[in-house]
């Protein structure tokens, strides 16, 4: 299993933006099993188009769902070190991480659902 860095705390903390308040497993689903043909960064990192984005500070998740029209939500997920999932940085952010695994397993890692403000 992937891993954040060691002076990470664990349970892990991550952000997810979403839609609604009532999450979906839809919400979870990759680019890849979305069937869309990877960008070129995607090519150049492939867990970034297997997985799904997420971030480890709130804030920068506000951000990115704020910039990319992604919903008003953030799904907070807590990642135990022995969940079944993926977990790495990815990208030119240090706080964006690329996550894999099964829809129903990363929504059940969902702690509570935030309104951005």
């Amino acid at each position: 299993m992937g891993r954040l860095p060691l002076d990470s705390p664990v349970p892990y903390t991550l952000y997810r933006a979403v839609r609604s308040d009532k999450i979906k497993l839809g919400e979870f689903w990759s680019d890849y099993a979305h069937g869309e043909e990877p960008v070129t960064r995607q090519l150049k990192e492939p867990l970034m188009w297997a997985g799904i984005s997420m971030f480890s500070d709130r804030q920068k998740a506000s951000n990115a769902a704020r910039a990319w029209s992604q919903g008003q939500w953030l799904a907070e997920l807590e990642i135990p070190d022995d969940a079944g999932v993926i977990v790495k940085q990815t990208g030119r952010d240090p706080f964006h991480h690329s996550v894999m695994g099964t829809p129903a397993m990363l929504r059940s890692l969902v702690r509570q659902v935030l309104l951005i403000s």
